[in-house]
């Protein structure tokens, strides 16, 4: 269950500017197609409801109780209670008490926050559900749930007290200087509305004290039928999962005497509002520079060309501000210009900029002059040309993947097409609607649009930044004189630099394959080429059109001494930054506009490799760029002046931030300052950096591919992809070396380390338990390890949020690892109240020792089991799976088998409360562990 800000769903931008007369007669007035693949309808009672069936994945259905009522409605007392009722649907309903709605779904796989959540924003709040459609009862059970969340929260007393500190958990976990920053320009921003003072999260005196007929009366006033929708979309028969819904919930009641749903609007106003707010605590200082103007209704073709417009301008103007962030000194680290929707009933322009104190007045400039050449030069035709290319390419992608799409996107749509009445298409549809207007738009068109986007009236200008440098920063008077001067500049047009050649443009000879083998289990298919490249083959057909690709090879930069470490993990940033081949960074992404085709080097400490994806349209580039990463890598000492400008700005007070100080004391402290193992670098550290030794070190690690093993899995032929293969990866260097990564030594501190940080002044604890330790490693301890974890991870769960209220959530995580000496690592984490944090560490320290000691829930083995075995199903069915367990399986040097499902069903019988506590024992060592508090000052 979590709070999400409306803020950050920004719907479809749209805009009123007295431009309908560049939409064609063709269009105009005309609806937009609806899905004809989905049924919907609305019952008696005010209930609508949205139904798509959907084999993605296989036997789940994705539910959605979507309920248009949110913060925005809450009385002055209430603030906070739109969020607190969310919470309250997962502690009791009328037909499963307390907490066993989750233990009923655990126990059928579902996980909680994954399978089962929920979120509040302003104007909405959304129940999300996955369940099983292999069994009947379950999806019934599934839509009970959903009626149940509708109208049958049961408002517990005793849950009510026990939910206000998870209440508390997470408001305190959401303190920080952004959070009040925030608060400091909402007002100012949206100054006179409602969103202003109706933060989802509430008031924490209200969610501490508000009594519970209060918390009821919202639920009562807002959770009516007439102001929900009910979505299903997944593995079931349409017409009988239709007949269910109607059976569920037309015994619904609707409000004998519904209260007006309001639409808040925020008042437009004339004058420039401004804002310098400052925050001893903010790293990062930024520029925001934003015009309202009025919303538009999504009403017909005529509002989606308009959208398609809109969201061309904001793609090429992207595309110009990407290629000045790439300059040798860049004014700006990070900027954005564009148009979108923003909150009630406004659209906005919006002129962002990341930038130093220093260099606030330039990077502002530099992003607003770029905004204005837009304006008013307008854009060339190849611009226009690649995005939409751009667009067509992802529109057919996802026209071939239409029936590969998962279930939780089509749901996700649905949502906003009843909150916010956005279109809901099938594939063929968008495709054919892009292809329709795209064929007809004109550059001139655009250009047009543009003209009205800088007016006078209703604009904001804030800067937020830290307050030790509250004096260098300028009053936000000087950015708008900036502005001013701007206006009335005589700029000059942007010339679109378009690479003269492509570097596509070569072929090579057939390499030759020297040993193939077929591995029948897995379906796999090994070649090994004369080179001594080795390349493992899956074809699948769990998702149309998706290729993907990997490569893996021992060394990476654990092979260099300490002296050229700061080179070598800079040189895949260097060499992505510099572009390939014969053109640049920018030029490289014009020359892909319109494919879907990506791959990028990387090198860690132990390996280097190869990642990437393409269609089967654009495959023969997947080879061809990865040919190009091994043979014409390119590296400029322009962008190694960028990245170090880029992250001074981005260094230079980052550790004012308690968290990013935290963390990096949290790596110093358990590593004990072992120079590889920094949590922040410095910028002394990045000025060690040189081009040529990056480059030297980039090419050596790439200069011998007969180490390296290439794994494909996707929708492909073997005879088709095979020539490829012989071509280009037959033709990379091959130097027939023999390599191995190098223990650099750094090791976890081998004794009790514990220890308290003071510094911030939000009243939070983050607590941080790391145990650690040799590890056998093996699949067997691997899956005893992950199936323990998950049975603490519930009792973290139940003891620590849902009995004490003492947190939101805990995070719990394992990691194991061969290398450099077979090792594993426990990470336990959580925030809390700073006065409830001992006791909870204690009780966590508790709970471990109590499973240790042999007292575990069966329920819970159970709990595990039955996830392990679903998330299994789902996952079979995944590329990325295959692509996880074919390198695992190389990488380790484990066989290719059938031995493997067996081994798997049989490790999940065996897994017993006798098994669970064997292996807490074995690594919980009370002797040996790492606790770091961070508190308050």
């Amino acid at each position: 269950v979590h709070f999400i800000s409306g803020v950050m769903r920004l719907a479809l931008p749209f805009l009123v500017l007295g431009i309908i007369s560049f939409i064609p007669n063709y269009l105009s007035g005309q609806d937009l197609p609806f899905d004809s693949s989905i049924v919907r309808g609305k019952l008696d009672n005010g209930l609508s409801y949205f139904i798509k069936k959907n084999k993605k994945p296989e036997n789940r259905a994705e539910l959605r109780l979507v309920v248009d009522a949110g913060s925005l409605l809450e009385e002055d007392h209430q603030q906070g209670l739109a969020h607190f009722v969310e919470h309250m649907a997962f502690n009791g309903t009328q037909h499963f008490a307390k907490n066993d709605l989750v233990d009923f779904l655990e126990l059928t796989g579902t996980r909680f926050g994954a399978d089962l959540n929920a979120y509040t924003s302003f104007d909405e709040t959304v129940y999300k559900l996955q369940v099983r459609t292999d069994s009947l009862d379950l999806l019934d059970k599934g839509l009970l749930i959903l009626a149940d969340w509708a109208q049958g929260i049961t408002f517990d007393s005793l849950e009510i007290e026990k939910e206000r500190g998870v209440v508390l958990s997470e408001w305190r976990t959401r303190l920080s200087p952004d959070d009040r920053l925030q608060r400091a320009y909402f007002p100012v921003i949206y100054k006179d509305s409602r969103f202003a003072e109706r933060f989802p999260i509430g008031q924490p005196e209200i969610i501490e004290t508000a009594p519970a007929t209060v918390i009821k009366q919202f639920y009562q006033d807002w959770y009516r039928t007439d102001l929900m929708a009910v979505v299903a979309v997944g593995d079931f028969d349409l017409m009988a999962m239709e007949e269910k819904i109607i059976q569920q919930f037309q015994g619904l009641k609707p409000h004998p005497k519904p209260r007006e749903r309001s639409r808040f609007t925020i008042p437009t106003y004339a004058a420039t509002r401004t804002l310098l707010a400052t925050d001893e605590e903010a790293p990062f200082t930024q520029v925001f520079f934003q015009i309202q103007h009025p919303g538009r209704q999504k009403k017909g073709l005529a509002d989606y060309k308009l959208n398609l417009l809109i969201s061309l301008y904001n793609r090429m103007l992207g595309a110009r501000l990407y290629e000045l962030q790439q300059t040798q000194n860049p004014a700006f680290t990070f900027a954005s210009s564009s148009y979108s929707s923003s909150l009630g009933d406004k659209d906005a322009y919006s002129v962002t900029a990341f930038v130093s104190p220093q260099k606030l007045e330039a990077g502002f400039a530099t992003v607003y002059e770029e905004t204005k050449r837009a304006i008013n030069f307008g854009f060339t035709s190849t611009e226009l040309e690649r995005q939409i290319k751009e667009l067509l390419s992802a529109a057919e992608k996802n026209y071939q993947e239409r029936n590969d799409q998962a279930s939780a996107r089509f749901a996700g749509n649905l949502v906003y097409h009843f909150l916010d009445n956005n279109p809901v298409l099938s594939a063929e549809q968008y495709l054919a609607l892009l292809q329709t207007i795209t064929a007809a738009i004109k550059v001139e068109e655009i250009n047009t649009l543009a003209k009205g986007f800088l007016k006078k009236e209703g604009r904001s200008l804030v800067i937020t930044g830290p307050k030790k440098d509250s004096l260098l920063l300028p009053q936000p008077e000087k950015l708008l004189a900036i502005i001013d001067s701007i206006d009335q500049l005589e700029l000059t047009p942007y010339i679109d630099e378009v690479p003269l050649n492509s570097i596509f443009d070569f072929s090579l000879p057939p390499g030759q394959i020297s040993k193939e083998r077929y591995f029948e289990d897995f379906d796999v298919t090994e070649l090994q080429l004369s080179n001594g490249v080795k390349v493992v083959l899956k074809p699948t057909d769990f998702k149309a059109d998706e290729i993907m690709l990997s490569a893996i090879s021992p060394g990476g930069h654990s092979l260099v001494p300490d002296s050229l470490y700061q080179s070598a993990i800079a040189a895949i940033t260097l060499s992505s930054l510099s572009g390939l081949a014969d053109i640049n960074a920018p030029q490289l992404q014009k020359s892909l506009a319109g494919m879907q085709v990506g791959v990028g080097p990387y090198i860690n400490e132990f390996y280097e490799g190869l990642s990437g994806r393409s269609t089967k349209v654009d495959l023969e580039k997947l080879f061809q760029l990865s040919y190009l990463y091994f043979k014409a890598p390119r590296f400029e000492e322009a962008a190694l002046a960028g990245h170090l400008q880029r992250q001074e700005n981005i260094l230079e007070n980052i550790t004012i931030n308690p968290y990013y100080y935290f963390g990096a004391l949290q790596s110093a402290i358990k590593y004990q300052g072992h120079p590889r193992r920094k949590g922040i670098p410095s910028m002394d550290d990045l000025l060690e950096i040189s081009v040529d030794e990056a480059e030297q070190f980039y090419k050596d690690r790439f200069a011998d591919a007969s180490d390296f093993t290439f794994f494909l899995v996707g929708d492909f032929e073997i005879p088709s992809i095979k020539p490829f293969i012989q071509s280009y990866l037959g033709n990379l260097p091959s130097i027939n070396r023999v390599e191995h990564f190098r223990d650099i030594g750094a090791r976890l501190a081998s004794s009790i380390v514990d220890t308290v940080v003071y510094k911030g002044q939000a009243p939070k604890a983050l607590v941080d338990i790391t145990f650690h330790g040799d590890f056998d490693y093996n699949s067997d301890n691997r899956y005893l390890m992950s199936s323990m974890l998950s049975v603490l991870k519930i009792r973290l769960r139940e003891k620590l949020r849902e009995e004490l209220g003492g947190v939101y959530g805990v995070n719990v995580s394992g990691f194991n690892s061969p290398r450099p000496q077979p090792y594993y690592r426990i990470g336990i984490r959580f925030t809390a109240e700073p006065e409830m944090a001992d006791t909870l560490i204690a009780t966590t320290f508790a709970i471990i020792k109590d499973i240790q000691d042999g007292n575990i829930n069966p329920v819970d083995i159970e709990k595990v089991k039955e996830t392990q075995i679903q998330s299994r199903l789902k996952s079979e069915k995944e590329n990325n799976y295959w692509m996880a367990q074919l390198t695992y399986r190389y990488r380790e040097g484990l066989p290719l088998d059938g031995a493997a499902t067996e081994y798997f069903k049989a490790r999940i019988d065996n897994l017993s409360a006798t098994s669970i506590q064997r292996t807490a024992k074995n690594y919980f060592n009370w002797k040996q562990y790492l606790k770091l508090v961070l508190m308050p000052e």
